[in-house]
This record gives structure tokens, sequence and C-alpha cells, in this order.
């Protein structure tokens, strides 16, 4: 691969100079320091496990059209999705829900 463009690395590193400033002004992380930060940096590393995960399905998965890897991916999430509800036991709010237009 080629080493990215100056372009790219200013804007990399613009991003970087961005998320630094909000951390450095951020109160829950100078309360906390870094712990205020570990559900985010957990999540960000299931989104990229979950991206490249993603993406070996897609290239070995054969589909019939262009939406199967969309419904595929949504059929994977529904159990974890029912679950996560029946373990929180979601279904005690719904008497106490409303709807309003």
């Amino acid at each position: 691969r080629a080493f990215p463009s100056v372009k790219s690395l200013f804007a990399l590193l613009l991003i970087l100079l961005g998320a630094s400033g909000y951390v450095y002004t951020d109160s829950a992380f100078k309360l906390s320091g870094w712990a205020a930060y570990t559900w985010c940096s957990l999540w960000i590393l299931l989104l990229c496990f979950l991206m490249v995960f993603g993406k070996v399905i897609v290239d070995h998965v054969s589909m019939q059209s262009m939406f199967g890897h969309v419904y595929y991916t949504n059929c994977l999430s529904v159990p974890p999705m029912l679950l996560m509800g029946v373990g929180l036991n979601e279904a005690s709010a719904w008497p106490h829900v409303r709807f309003t237009p």
C-alpha cells in the first residue's frame, strides 16, 4: 500500500488534534481520567472488530442480491438483542410506554 498523501496526513492530524482538544476540555476526563473513556474505547475496539468481520463475511458469503448482506447482518443482530431485552427485563417497561403524536 502507498503511504497516505500529505493532504491525508494533515486531515488525520487535524482529527487527532480535535479529539485531543475535546478530551482536554472534558470535565468527566478531568474528574475520572481515562476511566471516563473506558466504554467508549471498548466500543471503538468492538466496532473495528465487527467491521473487519463484516468485510470477511461479505467477501466469503455469496448473496443473491445487493441487499442480501444487509438482511444477513440484521438477522445476525436479532438473537443478541432478544437475549439482551430478556436479560434486562425490557418487557416490564411496555405497560408504561406512552406514544404521542
